[in-house]
């Protein structure tokens, strides 16, 4: 359940990322429209766009961030990459923060499988514990005639 909610806080933030550049590209497209603001209405849109989707990255991405290291799913492998790919023009709007949350839950799901492949190993089970047991017990000899045990006389 938990890695459901943080997949869709990270469609969330990969939306709203594209959605804005999206935005601010249409604004600075519809500039163009405008005789005197026309040479200069696309690199301001993409300026901005990306402006804004950079402070997305640093405030909803670390909060993500956060909500990963909390749940105990903070894998640098997958976060320095995905992180510094927001960095630059165009690439904010694929779903990186999506790909690093799925890649971390798989991550903490596969280690989570050899931890316990290894405690299931490490730890013995009850009835090999109890066959231990029978085993370590020495033999008493019993009468074949009754099968009552004969007396101990062990020092």
């Amino acid at each position: 359940m938990r890695a459901m909610l943080l997949i869709v806080a990270a469609l969330l933030i990969d939306g709203l990322q594209a959605t804005v550049s999206l935005m601010f590209f249409i604004l600075g497209a519809s500039l163009t429209l405008i005789p005197f603001a026309g040479a200069a209405g696309v690199p301001v849109g993409v300026g901005l766009g990306m402006a804004i989707n950079l402070c997305l990255s640093a405030t909803l991405g670390a909060g993500l961030i956060m909500l990963l290291m909390f749940n105990r799913m903070f894998y640098p492998k997958y976060i320095l990459p995905g992180g510094i790919s927001e960095i630059f023009p165009g690439f904010s709007i694929l779903p990186t923060w999506t790909a690093i949350t799925v890649l971390s839950i798989l991550q903490k799901k596969k280690d989570e499988i050899a931890h316990a492949a290894m405690q299931s190993v490490a730890q013995p089970t009850q009835q090999s514990k109890m066959n231990a047991q029978v085993a370590a017990t020495p033999e008493v000899p019993q009468r074949p005639v009754d099968g009552i045990q004969a007396p101990s006389y062990a020092a």
